[in-house]
């Protein structure tokens, strides 16, 4: 049998939000966002090797219906006053998901089983579900100064705290090892906590009418512990495993910044950005075979991956015809890159650190007005992204970073005009162009992922407060190569059961919208 409309998505949602004036300096608002989106199969797709490019059609020997659903609801509560020279500004919010996958992994877990000495299973469904629970709540307090002098400030606290449970639904082979009847060959659970408190600050001094200094600094710490216990033949042991994580530091940051004219700038800044690190399951006992013992234990933990950013740019304001012009050159120095890890003996994936890379490019951007019925902006951007370190990344040095395209561009425009005296219409149109770049696969293969340009349009009228508007999405109906996505279960391979069969998420299809806006 065949299953169209594979990735489809239906989503539904809304806002809502209160403001509450407490007198002339104080607001409070309260804001509830929600929604609830299903998707038929995912949108992905198999890319078979050599080519690497995304399949119309993917072939089951099972039927299986892979799906996805994901609710999330996200309150938020924002407190604002503002007094003489000063304002404080203070933001909670409640963030709660909840997600389920099923994928059909029929034929990545019978080539495992038969591949590591457990037989050939009888020909059975294997359909792997994942449920995915998480919660978070952050908040935020910035009080800042701005007195009439040349000094001002900024200052503040955050705090985060997340917590997330992934349960993984029984999974049981027929007559395998030998033995009969059921075997219980996986269960997983896993309990994940972040937390997550910082402060910063930033100064601002305004120097010869022209030149703005900004220092600032955030003093983080993190604080993470995974817990996680497995069960079934394919461990041999009830693994229950506990780790956990901390990192402490600092972002400091500089920049100088020069007004010479009311419609020029110029600016240079340094600063020092982290993305977190985490805890992973301690699978030692497991990969005895695969990895040393040390190696092991290393990678159940992952250490943030730092950057030293260097840039400097300005913007020219053309008020005739209305045009805005902005320029950037940058050099980024990356420590520590955290990367997906595959080890194909055991047949896992873990996240992992590399070694060190360097980032250098430009940017270059142009919009605005080109008559008063025509808007159009336009942009390019280079980047050369080289690994300067191998560590215990796979690249060697000189080699691309992964998922770093060299050129990336953009083009639109926007044309409006009345048609009568209370109709106007309008049409709009958007190219993209993303430049190849090296896959993060889960194989030891230095893949490319194909160049793609995505088109979008748009056609429609307005009145009043009223828009009607016709919109298609991906016009030329290209299936690129996003990026790879893991398998819920075992990878799959080709007959041959070594050369694997790669995994991507790809953009859904031409697609048409109607639709209609309503201010009031």
């Amino acid at each position: 049998m065949s299953v169209d409309n594979q990735g489809a998505r239906r989503s539904a949602g809304g806002s809502a939000s209160a403001l509450l004036r407490v007198g002339d300096d104080t607001d409070v608002t309260l804001r509830l966002l929600f929604q609830r989106t299903r998707y038929n199969g995912f949108p992905a797709s198999y890319a078979p090797l050599p080519a690497f490019v995304p399949l119309d059609v993917i072939n089951h020997t099972a039927n299986i219906q892979p799906l996805s659903r994901d609710d999330w609801t996200l309150p938020t509560l924002i407190v604002r006053h503002r007094g003489d020279g000063w304002s404080l500004h203070s933001s909670s919010s409640y963030f709660r998901r909840k997600a389920l996958d099923v994928e059909d992994s029929t034929e990545g877990t019978a080539q495992y089983l038969f591949s590591y000495g457990y037989g050939q299973p009888p020909t059975q469904p294997f359909e792997w579900t994942a449920h995915r629970n998480s919660q978070q709540f952050s908040h935020e307090t910035r009080f800042a100064i701005n007195p009439t002098g040349a000094l001002s400030a900024t200052a503040g606290l955050f705090y985060s705290s997340f917590k997330s449970q992934r349960d993984s639904v029984p999974i049981y082979a027929r007559d395998i090892l030998g033995v009969p009847g059921q075997s219980l060959m996986w269960t997983y659970n896993n309990d994940y906590n972040r937390s997550d408190a910082s402060l910063f600050g930033e100064l601002y001094y305004n120097f010869l009418d022209k030149f703005t200094l900004t220092l600032g600094n955030r003093f983080y710490r993190l604080q993470q512990d995974d817990h996680t216990r497995f069960d079934g033949v394919l461990y041999g042991v009830n693994l229950v495993s506990d780790t956990d994580n901390s990192t402490k530091g600092s972002n400091p940051k500089v920049a100088l910044s020069y007004k010479p004219t009311a419609n020029t700038l110029a600016y240079a800044s340094a600063s020092k950005g982290f993305r977190a690190g985490g805890s992973q399951t301690d699978l030692s006992p497991l990969l005895g075979g695969c990895v040393s013992a040390e190696e092991a234990a290393r990678l159940a933990r992952i250490a943030p991956d730092t950057v030293w950013s260097y840039e400097a740019g300005g913007k020219i304001d053309l008020p005739e015809p209305g045009l805005i012009a902005t320029a950037a050159v940058f050099y980024v120095d990356w420590k520590n890159i955290q990367q997906p890890a595959f080890i194909p003996a055991c047949a896992f994936y873990l996240q992992g650190n590399a070694g060190a890379a360097v980032l250098k490019g430009a940017e270059l951007e142009l919009a605005g007005k080109v008559t008063r019925s025509l808007r159009l902006r336009a942009g390019v951007g280079y980047q050369h992204a080289r690994i300067t370190e191998q560590g215990s990344s796979q690249p060697p040095v000189g080699a691309r970073v992964k998922q770093v395209p060299t050129w990336t561009g953009t083009l639109g425009a926007v044309y409006e005009r009345a048609l009568t005296a209370t109709l106007k219409g309008f049409a709009s149109g958007d190219v993209s162009y993303v430049g190849d770049s090296i896959s993060s696969n889960s194989t030891s293969l230095a893949l490319v992922r194909g160049s793609y340009s995505l088109v979008n349009a748009r056609l429609g009228v307005m009145w009043a407060k009223s828009q009607l508007s016709l919109d298609v999405s991906n016009a030329t109906n290209r299936r690129p190569n996003l990026g790879d996505v893991g398998y819920l279960g075992y990878q799959r391979f080709e007959a041959d059961g070594t050369t694997p069969i790669p995994q991507v998420v790809t953009m859904p299809p031409r697609s048409f919208m109607l639709q209609y806006r309503q201010r009031f």
